[in-house]
C-alpha cells in the first residue's frame, strides 16, 4: 500500500541467471490477515485530568463519567485549592477505566511521589491493605486512601476526618 511503483520477484529459476539475495521482507498476500499478539501488555497510556505540575496523583473510582463527575471534580478542586494547589498541579485519573493496572505502572507513568485513593483500596492497585485516612508509604511515595467523594459529599464527619489529615499530606 505504502508503495506507488510496481514490485516485481525475480527468482534465480525464471532468469536462469544467479540471484544475488539483499535483505529480503517477508510479502504478505492479501488472503492473509495479520493476527494481534495474544499477550497484550498492560496499558501505559493514561487519560487523565489535570497536568501533573507537582506529581500528585488522585485516584477515583466513577463507573458512570468517562473521567469525574463534575459535582465531585469541584468539590476535589475546592479542597485542594485549600491546600493551594490547582488542577494544572495534579493528575485525576478515573481507575475504572484501567481496572488491571497496578501501583507500578501508575508510579512509572506518572512519577507521583503523593497518591490519594478516593474510594479505591490499595488491594485494587497491587498494594497491601491499608487504614482509610492514615499516610502510608509505598516506597518513595506517600499513599492516602479515604472515602470516595460521594462519601465525603454526603457527610461532613467523613470530611473532616480526611480533611485533618489531607491538610498535611
Amino acid at each position: 500500500m505504502l508503495f506507488t511503483e510496481d514490485i516485481y520477484l525475480i527468482t534465480e529459476e525464471q532468469t536462469g541467471l544467479p540471484v544475488q539475495q539483499v535483505n529480503t521482507v517477508p510479502v504478505i498476500k492479501p488472503e492473509h490477515t495479520i493476527q494481534p499478539p495474544v499477550n497484550i501488555s498492560p496499558t501505559t497510556d493514561f487519560e487523565y485530568l489535570g497536568d501533573n505540575n507537582k506529581y500528585f496523583l488522585i485516584l477515583i473510582e466513577d463507573k458512570i463519567h468517562t473521567r469525574m463527575n463534575p459535582a465531585h471534580q469541584e468539590m476535589l478542586l475546592k479542597i485542594m485549592g485549600a491546600k493551594k494547589l490547582e488542577l494544572r498541579d495534579l493528575a485525576i485519573l478515573n481507575i475504572n477505566r484501567y481496572p488491571e493496572t497496578k501501583f507500578d505502572t501508575l508510579k512509572n507513568f506518572f512519577s507521583c511521589n503523593r497518591v490519594v485513593l478516593f474510594g479505591i483500596t490499595p488491594a485494587q492497585i497491587g498494594l497491601p491493605a491499608a487504614s482509610l485516612n492514615k499516610v502510608n508509604s509505598a516506597g518513595t511515595v506517600k499513599l492516602l486512601p479515604t472515602y470516595s467523594l460521594e462519601e465525603m459529599r454526603n457527610n461532613d464527619d467523613k470530611k473532616r476526618e480526611f480533611w485533618t489529615v489531607m491538610k498535611n499530606f
